[in-house]
């Protein structure tokens, strides 16, 4: 799991402005700019007033949360060296299965810890009726913007410009 805080404030459409430097070479090209980039998708939130989604591949599944600003994903596979067994429950069968997941904390300097995940839920515990952010897209909640690429999903606060690029092999905050 990647989460996010949020920072306060806001912003509608990208002024392109990179306020975060260390923005790894793998992320999105807007990632650590602040604003909304043009062409960012918006889906309706549930109860919760999240979004979820996976990627094409269904290892990264993201629920971005707009009422308790954050951003939380989970790997069902990764190479990461922090990565711990966590139980789960198949959707599909109700019986318990390991997954090699993770929960990482970003806070809103940039600054992140790696812990043990909390529990499966969201979009990897409700894969069959979770949406798919394709690679090329972009999806807008709240503070947060997602894209998803062939190479990993960047996701940031669009008003501190901070935020995780992450795939199978690699996490890196900025």
């Amino acid at each position: 799991m990647v989460t996010i805080p949020a920072a306060d404030g806001g912003g509608s459409s990208s002024n392109g402005n990179r306020v975060v430097q260390n923005v790894p070479a793998q992320a999105h090209a807007k990632a650590g700019t602040t604003g909304v980039p043009t062409g960012v998708q918006s889906w309706a939130t549930d109860k919760h007033g999240a979004v979820s989604f996976l990627t094409p591949t269904g290892n990264i599944g993201c629920d971005v949360i707009s009422g308790d600003s954050m951003v939380v994903c989970m790997l069902k596979e990764s190479q990461w060296t922090e990565k711990v067994d966590s139980p789960g429950i198949d959707p599909k069968t109700g019986k318990p299965v390991q997954r090699r997941a993770f929960q990482l904390q970003l806070k809103a300097d940039g600054s992140s810890q790696v812990t043990a995940p909390g529990g499966v839920n969201g979009a990897m515990g409700n894969r069959s009726s979770t949406k798919t952010l394709q690679y090329g897209q972009m999806l807008h909640v709240g503070t947060f913007v997602c894209a998803s690429e062939q190479n990993g999903v960047t996701c940031w606060n669009h008003t501190t410009g901070h935020g995780v690029f992450l795939n199978r092999t690699e996490h890196i905050t900025f």
